[in-house]
């Protein structure tokens, strides 16, 4: 449903790019306009975020009820198999849509007339952001639901993965230290770039209207996050207590 709504939108907007062959408009500009309108874009990333969120949410949330976490742990089945499992279900059902959404874009291209290398490659460019965004989000939820036993301190856990580096550290806490420290020197490179880093989810958004090596070195820090997220909640999925579901947290040293 999601893909079908951003493939009529991508027809509405080829359809006002088309008008322009009425006016003044040159081709140089509308092929710009059509290289914005087939790369990536912020609405699509938070309907990307929205739906890993979702999908996380609900491929896990039988870790948070009592019944169905026994009912999965007497199935004969590993629990990293489970796990992977879940991702393939997740993956598949994410990338299958995209890759026909994608296709059909590309067919609409044709047939307007503007198949060109700069237009597929905006293509191919938000096919490639898209994907690693789903991934690096959905791994951050599946890391949220595996380490607690409620969905809403999974959602809030989430929050804090993805967001609290980048938003606090780095957007609130210098406005602070500038009205309340004295000794405070401003932004460096620290505080204007590791902490963005540090969140899986924030490079993602930065790479949107990014371009050359500086979009390569967003996707790459969020592949580096894909990797790590992987491996972490591979190992806390198969060392969860199966009595958490219910619980805050499900593991209890991270109760403090």
């Amino acid at each position: 449903f999601f893909f079908l709504i951003r493939l009529i939108l991508f027809v509405i907007g080829v359809q006002n790019i088309l008008q322009g062959k009425d006016s003044s408009l040159r081709y140089e500009k509308m092929l710009e306009e059509m290289k914005k309108l087939a790369g990536p874009d912020v609405a699509t990333a938070i309907g990307i975020l929205i739906l890993s969120i979702l999908s996380a949410a609900c491929l896990f949330s039988f870790l948070h009820t009592r019944k169905k976490a026994d009912f999965y742990e007497a199935l004969p089945v590993k629990r990293e198999t489970m796990f992977l499992l879940q991702l393939k279900t997740a993956f598949v059902l994410f990338l299958i849509p995209m890759f026909v959404c994608s296709v059909l874009e590309c067919v609409i291209i044709g047939i307007t007339g503007f198949f060109t290398g700069e237009v597929i490659f905006a293509v191919l460019k938000e096919v490639l952001s898209n994907l690693i965004l789903f991934l690096s989000s959905w791994f951050t939820m599946a890391l949220a639901m595996i380490m607690t036993g409620n969905s809403i301190v999974g959602l809030l856990g989430y929050g804090v993965f993805s967001f609290y580096f980048p938003v606090v550290l780095y957007g609130i806490f210098p406005c602070y230290a500038d009205i309340f420290f004295t000794t405070w020197a401003g932004e460096n490179f620290f505080t204007e770039k590791i902490f963005s880093f540090l969140s899986p989810v924030w490079p993602g958004l930065l790479a949107l209207r990014k371009s050359g090596i500086t979009f390569v070195k967003y996707m790459v820090i969020l592949a580096v996050w894909i990797v790590l997220l992987f491996g972490i909640c591979l190992a806390l999925y198969k060392k969860r207590p199966s009595e958490a579901a219910g619980k805050a947290m499900a593991f209890p040293k991270a109760n403090g």
